[in-house]
């Protein structure tokens, strides 16, 4: 009778186990599920921060009267964002996560004004413009 006990025991410990091994093998993997998908998000706001900065330092390089017109998406992975373009380079703020890139022209110019923060919005076209080394954003 004691055998029969001690098997009893012996099988629901390592049932015990098994479930507590199994439980955290499920939470790791969904704990790296979870970091892929935030990977996810901050690459494509990252590829916006990079496409309007080197837009800028083109646009930039090639001299007074080049322009360049760049339309944002809408959306960054069905959320909205918000890019915003400052003396220390471009941000988007997407999905609670902040990107950043850093440009190389120190002037720049909102329709026509000088501006420390410019705010560009989503799903509109902006024209970039070198006036005599100064990078003016219309739109």
């Amino acid at each position: 009778m004691n055998n029969k006990g001690n098997v009893s025991l012996e099988l629901l410990l390592t049932f015990m186990i098994f479930i507590m091994i199994v439980s955290s093998v499920v939470s790791i993997a969904y704990s790296q599920l979870d970091s892929i998908d935030e990977t996810h998000t901050r690459r494509q706001a990252k590829e916006q921060t990079l496409h309007v900065s080197h837009i800028m330092n083109e646009v930039y390089f090639m001299g007074n009267s080049y322009s360049r017109k760049y339309q944002l998406p809408e959306n960054i992975n069905d959320e909205s964002y918000v890019m915003e373009i400052n003396s220390t380079g471009v941000y988007v703020n997407s999905h609670y996560q902040l990107t950043k890139d850093e440009y190389i022209p120190k002037n720049i110019s909102h329709n026509g004004k000088k501006s420390k923060n410019i705010f560009l919005t989503p799903g509109n076209t902006y024209t970039f413009t070198n006036k005599n080394g100064e990078i003016c954003i219309y739109g």
